[in-house]
């Protein structure tokens, strides 16, 4: 084969070779937690090291006669206190009574209750957008794909994470005891999860979003984050949260 065959040969490889679907991997860096912690909290634990805890829930009014979609969270996070020592105190019998009794002072809720710390869950998302229009190629290398100004279905990847903050109250003395917020980004760096994985092309250079590498299949593959993911997340932030003011 001549020279001029050759180049040729390479030139129609390499021509097919980027109208090849291939895979390639989104990595999102992760958001920093963001803790508060008070002097008061840390005293108060070291006198009460299993105190009698409380959830006060997020929007618990609108769920008295059905079903809360958050419940399984709460559950999670009621579950993870006790095994770290917590007194947890019924988490529907709680909220029911202080949605009773409005304008209650948290004075009068150790009274009506018997709760010596109450944790407020103020913020509570499960479906966090992460959007990016780079990805790891499967060479190893950066890849920007479309205008940055410019975002469409053809040139961004949409992922979701989770954030949830908690907020500590000391209910003897209605003190502020701390802020806890947490994230849980998807995809960082190391994350060998089938969702992490993307479809591109060089030429068109696009990426096809609705390709999946998993197993399971579904329309809105992306548009969820696994329960069991969620709950492994919450158990993480309740055990930082209780790490931070035991230490």
């Amino acid at each position: 084969m001549n020279k001029k065959s050759t180049f040729a040969s390479l030139a129609i490889f390499i021509g097919l070779s980027s109208c090849t679907l291939q895979k390639g991997t989104v990595i999102f860096t992760p958001q920093k937690d963001e803790l508060t912690t008070t002097n008061q909290i840390k005293d108060f634990i070291k006198i009460n090291p299993t105190p009698t805890v409380a959830i006060r829930t997020l929007d618990s009014e609108n769920y008295s006669n059905r079903s809360d979609p958050n419940s399984y969270v709460y559950s999670a996070i009621e579950k993870d206190l006790t095994s770290l020592g917590f007194k947890v105190k019924d988490r529907k019998f709680f909220n029911d009574e202080i949605n009773k009794s409005n304008g209650i002072s948290y004075d009068q809720i150790r009274t009506l209750s018997d709760v010596d710390l109450i944790i407020e869950v103020v913020k509570l998302e499960t479906d966090k957008k992460f959007i990016t229009n780079r990805l790891i190629t499967s060479g190893g290398k950066e890849k920007i794909v479309g205008n940055d100004k410019i975002l469409t279905d053809y040139n961004t990847i949409l992922r979701f994470g989770a954030v949830i903050e908690f907020r500590l109250v000391i209910v003897k003395k209605n003190e502020y005891g701390g802020s806890y917020l947490f994230y849980y980004t998807p995809c960082v760096q190391g994350n060998e999860d089938c969702n992490c994985m993307v479809a591109y092309k060089d030429s068109p250079n696009r990426i096809y979003s609705k390709k999946t590498y998993c197993n399971y299949k579904s329309n809105k593959i992306f548009d969820f984050i696994d329960q069991n993911v969620v709950e492994d997340f919450i158990g993480k932030s309740v055990n930082s949260m209780i790490n931070e003011i035991r230490n």
